[in-house]
């Protein structure tokens, strides 16, 4: 068990509690991301499990959006589904803007691509 991740998650996906996973693993640039995705994959038995792993979006770590696209490529040639954009507060462009709040980033544009490519 790695006790720096917090929770072992891994062995929950290796005794079948879970139906997929959304490790966090919003530290790292691009260039690294996958390296760690496949790291992890190959910690689990089950390799079709499907992982999405979590990229923190905010305004303290900001990933410009035209880099969500690398990111989701660098997981799914990883052996991941894909990947989750973390965010304690709405990041969701369109939706701050409905409730009067100040954008963080415009993620609405590479989130629709994503959708495309599935």
């Amino acid at each position: 068990m790695v006790k720096a991740l917090g929770q072992d998650w891994i062995s929950w996906v290796n005794e079948g509690l879970l139906d997929f996973a959304e490790p966090m693993i919003y530290w790292t640039e691009p260039k690294d991301f996958g390296t760690i995705v496949r790291n992890l994959m190959n910690r689990i038995r089950d390799k079709s499990f499907p992982i999405y792993p979590g990229i923190l979006v905010s305004n303290d770590y900001v990933i410009e959006p035209n880099k969500v696209m690398e990111y989701a490529k660098k997981s799914i040639d990883a052996s991941g589904s894909g990947i989750t954009l973390f965010q304690y507060a709405s990041w969701c462009a369109s939706h701050r803007r409905s409730l009067g709040l100040p954008e963080i980033r415009d993620y609405d544009q590479e989130l629709i691509r994503l959708r495309e490519l599935q």
